[in-house]
């Protein structure tokens, strides 16, 4: 199929899709952003957005990709889950605050569908990761633990959102990283046996 010749008035680069998707995704829920809502506000039409991509969850995947919104995650569950670790990478204090910020607000627009288990996905593997835990080599036990730390931040990071990012960062992640390490902790207490699988600070 030969490439259709773009026009400013016409067409729409591969570009202003990424752009418009990114745009919409700080509006609304993702499940509620359509391939024609999409090229009817850039204004393109269907044949030229197939041309790049090949499904709306393409075009989803590339655009929130570069959101950053998964680097946003690493971040911010690193503060809030991580921080106790020995060795710890600074960040900037006012990327933080970004980062937390973006990362609220697209919780805060998807309590479920694809935005949601989008947003989950990279909170898991973080988590995972900020704990030193490897979900694949873990007990029941473990996986468990972890999925109560998931479900606690995910819920603290939209209710933020909820509230228009309002509650100040510092006192957030301080507030969030004392309620879930300590309850990971009391879970684990309350349960026989001990897991070698968890980094010693946790059991």
């Amino acid at each position: 199929m030969a490439r259709p010749r773009r026009t400013d008035e016409k067409y729409a680069t591969r570009d202003q899709l990424v752009s418009r998707f990114q745009e919409l995704a700080t509006q609304m829920p993702v499940d509620q952003i359509s391939v024609r809502l999409i090229v009817d506000s850039v204004g393109c039409n269907k044949t030229t957005f197939y041309y790049h991509f090949r499904t709306l969850e393409s075009l989803s995947d590339t655009a929130l990709g570069a959101m950053g919104i998964d680097g946003a995650v690493r971040v911010v569950v690193e503060r809030m889950v991580g921080e106790r670790r020995e060795a710890q990478p600074v960040t900037d204090e006012s990327q933080l605050a970004e980062s937390l910020d973006r990362l609220c607000t697209f919780a805060s627009l998807n309590e479920g569908g694809l935005g949601r288990k989008y947003l989950d996905g990279l909170l898991a593997q973080a988590t995972a990761e900020a704990l030193g835990v490897d979900p694949d080599k873990a007990g029941n036990r473990v996986r468990t633990l972890l999925a109560f730390a998931v479900g606690g931040v995910g819920e603290a990071l939209r209710f933020r959102g909820s509230t228009g990012n309002s509650i100040p960062a510092g006192e957030f992640l301080r507030t969030v990283r004392d309620i879930v390490i300590p309850a990971i902790r009391r879970n684990l207490h309350s349960t026989q046996g001990d897991d070698g699988s968890l980094p010693a600070w946790l059991r």
